[in-house]
This record gives structure tokens, sequence and C-alpha cells, in this order.
């Protein structure tokens, strides 16, 4: 299950795939462009993936690797 963390603005800092699940091996839900901002609402437990906002997948939701996504600093 994601960890909540309250939402969380972060920038893509490379193109990304967005994941269905925490696995490059997963589905994928569709693509982020880099420079792009996006509403971080959770995150695994190992924190190298995030949950984000993603209006184009089935449940409003996907999964990118947290090391693509740079979040302001006073967020983490």
């Amino acid at each position: 299950l994601p960890l909540p963390v309250s939402s969380i603005e972060g920038t893509t800092t490379s193109q990304l795939n967005v994941r269905a699940e925490t696995s490059t091996a997963s589905e994928t839900l569709g693509m982020v462009n880099q420079f792009t901002k996006v509403q971080i609402i959770g995150r695994d437990a190992s924190g190298s993936w995030y949950q984000i906002v993603f209006a184009e997948s089935a449940s409003g939701r996907g999964w990118v690797r947290a090391e693509f996504v740079q979040v302001n600093a006073a967020a983490e």
C-alpha cells in the first residue's frame, strides 16, 4: 500500500513512464514529459517510487521512479 504524503508538487527531470505498479516490469499507463509538474500523493516503502495524480489512467493515479522527480526540498 502506498504511504500517504500530503500532496507534494514535483517536477520531472526526464521523460517518464507512468506505471500501474512499483515495478519497471508493470504495465505502462502513459508518459510524462521532462519538466512536467506532477502532484505526488504517495510513495512506496522503499522510497524509490512516487504515486502521482495521473488523469489518463483509469484510477486517476500511477507510479513513477522517484529518482527522476525533483521535489521542493522543504516538502521532503
